[in-house]
Order: C-alpha cells, then sequence, then structure tokens
C-alpha cells in the first residue's frame, strides 16, 4: 500500500502523486477574511469555511488519484468543530445549547474521504488514529488545555499502527523556523520547542509505528522516539507559501 500525508494546506490545492491512502493532518482550510490575523470562528467565518470544504476540498480530492482519504482537522478548521457538531460557534442561545448536548460523531464518512477526530480508522490491515487537538494558545479551533489533552490521548489504544495527530510531540519536528531575526511569525524563537509534552508520552505509551503532525510549518522534517517515526509533512513554511508536497509514509 503506497501511503502519502500531509497538513496545513490553509486553503492551497495542489496536485497529489497517484496513492492508495492519503492521510491529511489538519489545517485544511483557508481562514476567511483571506490572511485574516484575527480568527473569531464565528459567523460568515464558519459559514465560508463549511461551503468552501464542501464545493472546493471534496471535490478536489475526488480529482486525485487517490483511491482513498482519511482526514482530521487543524486549528484553523472551524468548520470541522461544526461538521463533528462539536462546539456550535455560529449558534448562540439557546440554539447553542442545543447543539452541544448532540452526539458527538468522532467518524463522518463523506465518499472516499473520511473525516476523524479522536477515533480509529481501520484501513486494510492498518490502524489510524487521528486527533485533531492543539495546545492552547489563543481561542481558535480544536484547541485544549494540557489536562484536557492527556484525558485525550489516553483515548488511543495501545497498537495502533499510525497516530496522525495536527500538532507535533515536545522536542520532535516542533521548531517554528525563522523569517528574520531569529523570530518566527507566531513570537517564538527559531530554535524553541513548542510541541505537546502530553502528546510525547502517549507516544512513548502507544509506541505507534508512524506519527503524521504538522501544524508547526518550519519543523517540517522527520524524528524518532524509540521506534517511531515521526513526520512533519507540512506543506507551507512559515510566511504561508505553498513549497512543499505530500510525504510518503514508508512502515
Amino acid at each position: 500500500m503506497k501511503i502519502l500525508a500531509m497538513s496545513d494546506q490553509h486553503g492551497y490545492l495542489p496536485q497529489v502523486p497517484e496513492c492508495d491512502l492519503l492521510l491529511v493532518a489538519g489545517d485544511n482550510c483557508p481562514d476567511y477574511p483571506k490572511k485574516a490575523r484575527v480568527r473569531v470562528g464565528s459567523g460568515p467565518q464558519v459559514r465560508e469555511q463549511f461551503d468552501w470544504f464542501f464545493k472546493s476540498w471534496l471535490s478536489w480530492v475526488d480529482d486525485q488519484p487517490v483511491q482513498r482519504c482519511v482526514a482530521t482537522w487543524g486549528n484553523h478548521d472551524y468548520c470541522g468543530e461544526d461538521i463533528h457538531r462539536h462546539a456550535h460557534r455560529m449558534l448562540e442561545g439557546p440554539a447553542a445549547q442545543l447543539a452541544a448536548a448532540l452526539p458527538f460523531e468522532p467518524v463522518v464518512d463523506l465518499g472516499i474521504v473520511t473525516t476523524v477526530a479522536d477515533g480509529l480508522r481501520e484501513i486494510g490491515e492498518l490502524g489510524i488514529w487521528l486527533t485533531p487537538w492543539s495546545s492552547q494558545y489563543m481561542d481558535w479551533a480544536w484547541m485544549s488545555d494540557d489536562d484536557a489533552l492527556r484525558a485525550r490521548y489516553d483515548a488511543i489504544p495501545v497498537g495502533v499502527d499510525i497516530l496522525v495527530s495536527h500538532q507535533p510531540p515536545r522536542g520532535h519536528c516542533d521548531e517554528p523556523g525563522a523569517t528574520g531575526g531569529g523570530v518566527s511569525l507566531i513570537g517564538r524563537t527559531e530554535l524553541e520547542h513548542i510541541g505537546s509534552r502530553a502528546l510525547l508520552d502517549a507516544i512513548r505509551r502507544v509506541k505507534p509505528r508512524a506519527v503524521i503532525c504538522g501544524h508547526i510549518h518550519g519543523g517540517h522534517r522527520r524524528s524518532r522516539v524509540g521506534k517511531t517515526e515521526i513526520y512533519n509533512v507540512s506543506l507551507l513554511n512559515e510566511v504561508y507559501e505553498l513549497i512543499r508536497e505530500p510525504v510518503e509514509i514508508v512502515l
């Protein structure tokens, strides 16, 4: 089985080489308005992302030489929360309370695409767990504090072959990368590690064959935790330019 992985499209729809399985680690959607630096995650932002995802992103996947696509979300993907009926930011008052009470669907099948948020997908003989969460930073989508992240990562079962996480583990593929003066766009120094300690602990417990992540564009590379290969597969650089291609995952 040929497996390709990518993350952090931010609205770009590149050509993907032929493969049996495409794994996507989040931040699929563009921001509205484009290049927004304040992301409120409500109203038109969610509705426009929702329309773009169903009209553009799904059609793009359908046009690629890909047999199957399994994707999770990232902190820019407010519409993903809505698609999984989690934290309806578009609603207020009693309607929001009703939406919050709806059952959370970890797996949503959309034809050749499956989106997953804290759930298991089995493809052939591979068990793949996908989680969209990142450590809390401002008020973006799919973010949580360390205690809540540990509880979510504790649900990852031992024995999964591939773990797809939007954010990287601490110390592995998690350096922002400099854009000038040694400081990245997100206000971090280029050598600073900003991945998740909770995720690193989960990887040591679960021992998957591979971890696929993104989120930190400057961390695009490979690393290793024990026998687990870590792949940061971000397509964009720190200034949101499309400079990379999907990465083949070898198990």
